[in-house]
């Protein structure tokens, strides 16, 4: 199962519905609150095996900046200086 399947997952379960459309965005017609957010956080990191630093939680603010999170933390990407910062740094110093 690739990324974004298994991040598909990870909403559904966050969120418990299979309309991904509307859970996808914090201002969407879901039921995207501060706890769910957090709720997805740390599903996110269980299913990933990541660590998302506090700075970067804020970031997540749909599916699409999630997936560009999770795809950064895992080395699988070049994003530029500044979207995800300990994602970008961690690899800049390696």
């Amino acid at each position: 199962m690739n990324d974004q399947c298994r991040l598909e997952a990870v909403f559904r379960k966050a969120f418990s519905s299979a309309d991904l459309a509307i859970l996808c965005a914090q201002n969407g017609e879901g039921n995207w609150d501060s706890l769910r957010h957090m709720v997805l956080i740390n599903l996110i990191e269980e299913e990933f095996n990541i660590l998302i630093e506090i700075w970067d939680i804020a970031k997540v603010t749909d599916f699409a900046s999630a997936l560009a999170l999770v795809t950064a933390m895992q080395g699988l990407s070049d994003l530029s200086p500044g979207n995800w910062s300990n994602a970008h740094d961690d690899k800049e110093d390696q």
